[in-house]
């Protein structure tokens, strides 16, 4: 039962990181020209996404998990992530825009 819980928080705890760096990375290319930004948001999503690969195979080899409750906790995760993310693009963007 422990390895269930175990595997189900790190999958979540993952995602749940992968949101926050996201939404901080996204500030941060929006206070960027739009150039810049464009830059800053696919870079930082390819730096994410092979970071969250890394962390995701360091959990399943090294730590005490079970691969199908970490994969249900991270994938809800990472997309709730990903939403989260673009609509804040989205809407800061849009903002920014009709400020110019």
């Amino acid at each position: 039962m422990d390895a269930l819980w175990t595997s189900v928080l790190m999958g979540g705890g993952l995602g749940v990181a992968y949101g926050a760096v996201a939404y901080v990375m996204g500030r941060w290319a929006l206070r960027h020209e739009r150039h810049r930004f464009l830059a800053l948001t696919v870079g930082g999503m390819l730096a994410r996404m092979v970071g969250m690969l890394a962390a995701t195979a360091a959990a399943v080899a090294f730590a005490p998990v079970r691969p199908a409750p970490f994969a249900a906790a991270l994938v809800p995760a990472l997309l709730a992530g990903l939403a989260a993310e673009i609509v804040t693009l989205h809407r800061r963007a849009g903002d920014r825009r009709a400020s110019t």
